[in-house]
């Protein structure tokens, strides 16, 4: 009797440990987070902030001559504050970046708007180190940002006029699987 009582505690336990393994393998173990404007959130060891955002149909580069186009309809460009309290090493990296427009596309960052805008700003916008005119915009590459210090970015993405029709989504997806959404006034 005691044996097979053993035998079916070790029979429960294997279902349980089975089940927990099934639901880890094909279910979402993701968090999701929805961050009204003039919020912040905790990503991967950074603290995220929107502090601005602008539209233009043009970004002209001063000393340049040239003039860039979006070729959707309107760049919609995003500043940011990245502040690093997680006291170890952070790194923020743009392929996690998209925007989700109200129409319900997704869109990725503009590399040609975020080199032109980021040849706008001149070495009093930001930080002189995160915006050397040798330099791309760092967001969409990577950039580590030092413990203890906070760091100033650009996104800049081309989008139809229809994408801003509403409360468009900065979205933010790193390999763990979580996914942050940062709801944009526009």
């Amino acid at each position: 009797m005691r044996t097979k009582l053993l035998a079916l505690a070790v029979l429960g336990a294997a279902v349980v440990v089975g089940v927990a393994f099934a639901a880890l393998a094909l279910g979402d173990t993701s968090s999701e987070a929805s961050v009204s404007p003039g919020e912040t959130a905790n990503i991967e060891g950074l603290t995220w902030s929107v502090v601005a955002t602008k539209q233009r149909r043009r970004i002209a580069i001063p000393d340049g001559g040239l003039t860039y186009a979006a070729r959707n309809g309107v760049y919609l460009i995003l500043e940011l504050r990245l502040e690093n309290a997680s006291g170890s090493a952070a790194r923020a990296v743009g392929e996690y970046v998209s925007l989700v427009g109200a129409d319900g596309k997704r869109y990725g960052l503009d590399e040609d708007g975020s080199t032109a805008y980021h040849l706008t700003l001149g070495p009093h916008r930001h930080d002189p180190a995160l915006y050397e005119p040798t330099r791309p915009d760092p967001v969409f590459g990577f950039f580590d940002v030092p413990v203890g210090t906070a760091r100033a970015a650009s996104m800049t993405f081309d989008l139809p006029r229809q994408a801003l029709r509403g409360t468009p989504l900065l979205e933010i997806r790193p390999p763990d699987g979580s996914r942050t959404a940062f709801e944009i006034d526009v």
